[in-house]
């Protein structure tokens, strides 16, 4: 809405609720004509709706054409990628019955099976080794699906358009202000969350026009020991929970937009790198 109003822009919407990155991998790579688009190997989570996929699959020729002709894409990962990685891992490792999972309706209903699954999972529990294996597969297979989306982005898109990736929302951060809150899956998925984005930030070094802006966290809000009662009793949940509300969608797409107007500065001075504010995650690196 503010790029239409205030600098007469044409916006084009390729966003798929529920999709991730792996997907837009597959349809790019399809859509590009690759021999062999990628194919997301064990994945339970994604094929729990297989007709959701094919529709995102139909965008991928009219998003292709778009992004040639784009001075400014802006790409925003969601925490699919995440509940994506936590299903497929207790799947692997034969915590949960992949065929359960597999016929519940819902993404939401799927995570808090999933979720209960894992709830006792401890050091000494006899499957931790194989989540460990897995979890570190996937990890793996995210980090080359970040890489092939972004360079194929970059290939697509005009050369002197901008590109911004806006890393994860760390909606697992709620867990991290609780009071002796501690798991060794949820402590494994914030590592993957803060190592990820770690990594988006790197691929995006790598090309002139790829820029990566950090979201903001949970914890700037609530104070660490903010006891589950008053994160819930808070009615205007700014950031709390999966999906921000409007109002924390509204605080992340501030930080892009501020990180557009240092984009702008940054041309007009003919550099790379701005400055990043380190304690609210904006600015562009």
């Amino acid at each position: 809405k503010v790029l239409e109003e205030n600098n007469g822009a044409t916006v084009y919407l390729a966003t798929s609720s529920g999709s991730r990155i792996s997907e837009y991998r597959s349809l790019l790579e399809a859509a590009l004509g690759y021999e062999n688009p990628y194919v997301h190997e064990g994945d339970a989570y994604g094929n729990r709706k297989s007709e959701r996929a094919e529709a995102l699959f139909s965008i991928g020729p009219k998003l292709v054409e778009q992004l040639g002709e784009s001075d400014l894409v802006t790409v925003q990962v969601g925490f699919n990628d995440i509940t994506a990685t936590l299903v497929n891992v207790v799947c692997a490792s034969g915590l949960v019955d992949i065929n359960e999972i597999q016929s519940i309706d819902g993404a939401d209903s799927a995570l808090e099976y999933v979720l209960n699954a894992v709830a006792n999972v401890g050091d000494g529990t006899q499957v931790l080794p194989n989540i460990e294996k897995a979890f570190f597969r996937e990890l793996g297979d995210l980090r080359q699906n970040i890489d092939a989306v972004i360079g194929e982005v970059a290939q697509v898109a005009p050369e002197n358009a901008d590109i911004i990736v806006l890393g994860y929302y760390n909606a697992l951060s709620t867990l991290s202000v609780i009071p002796d809150n501690e798991s060794v899956i949820f402590n494994m998925l914030n590592l993957a969350i803060l190592s990820l984005n770690d990594y988006y930030s790197s691929v995006a070094d790598k090309y002139n026009n790829v820029y990566y802006v950090a979201a903001p966290d949970v914890d700037m809000f609530y104070a660490k020991g903010t006891s589950v009662a008053d994160l819930v009793s808070d009615l205007s949940n700014v950031l709390l929970g999966i999906h921000p509300n409007a109002e924390g969608q509204e605080y992340i797409a501030r930080t892009v937009l501020d990180s557009l107007a240092e984009l702008n500065t940054c041309h007009h001075e003919n550099v790379k790198t701005v400055s990043q504010t380190a304690k609210n995650g904006s600015g562009v690196v």
